[in-house]
């Protein structure tokens, strides 16, 4: 399974990286007046919940084109539904840094987001052309 997958986690692993080096530097030109304590739990919490939403997505997948969708969707919801928690649980915990998790926050979403469907669309062609 981890080999078929092998352009997704080497992907995912570059995008991590990338962002952590950029918000190390950012963090130390102090554009930004969040702690990297923060940046760092909020890359790290998007990267967990994109590998697990594209590998259940992936095993949906398994089962039919049909049902890929409905996987998908379920994990989209998933996906936000939890993000919403750990935002609503910072903003109680740093109310001062609100705007700048919000950003920081959303920038890795979105961002690993578009990465996995991108990911997910190369996949359905991929069996498409199968098929």
């Amino acid at each position: 399974m981890l080999g078929q997958n092998k352009v997704f986690l080497i992907g995912t692993f570059v995008l991590t990286i990338l962002f952590s080096v950029g918000s190390f530097l950012v963090g130390e030109w102090e554009i930004a007046e969040m702690p990297l304590h923060l940046v760092i739990t909020s890359l790290g919490f998007n990267v967990f919940l994109v590998l697990i939403s594209y590998f259940v997505t992936m095993s949906g997948g398994k089962q039919g084109i049909f049902e890929l969708g409905n996987y998908f969707m379920g994990v989209m919801i998933f996906r936000m539904f939890f993000s919403l928690i750990v935002i609503v649980l910072y903003f109680f915990k740093f109310p001062d840094l609100k705007l700048q998790f919000t950003i920081a926050f959303f920038i890795f979403y979105f961002s690993f987001t578009v990465f996995e469907i991108i990911n997910l669309f190369s996949k359905l062609r991929q069996k498409s052309d199968r098929d």
